[in-house]
């Protein structure tokens, strides 16, 4: 499988789950609460979470790391 696959079978699976909640949720699958992608700087991990969340009109939040701990945790790199 190549990457351009794995990316499709992704996109389509985020799509139907987040399109049609209600269908997953009566087989007993819960929403996702987001979603967390790990990855070397660079490949696309940004692009491909913005691109997901304009197909299927889910909100985009990006954060770094020490954003995230310095808003939901309160404590900041001093």
């Amino acid at each position: 499988m190549n990457l351009s696959c794995c990316l499709y079978m992704f996109m389509f699976a985020a799509q139907k789950f987040l399109r049609n909640p209600d269908r997953y949720i009566r087989l007993g699958a819960r929403p996702p609460r987001g979603v967390l992608l790990v990855g070397l700087s660079g490949t696309g991990k940004t692009l491909l979470a913005k691109a997901v969340a304009g197909e299927v009109e889910v909100p985009f939040i990006s954060c770094s790391a020490s954003e995230f701990v310095e808003l939901y945790v309160g404590m900041g790199a001093s």
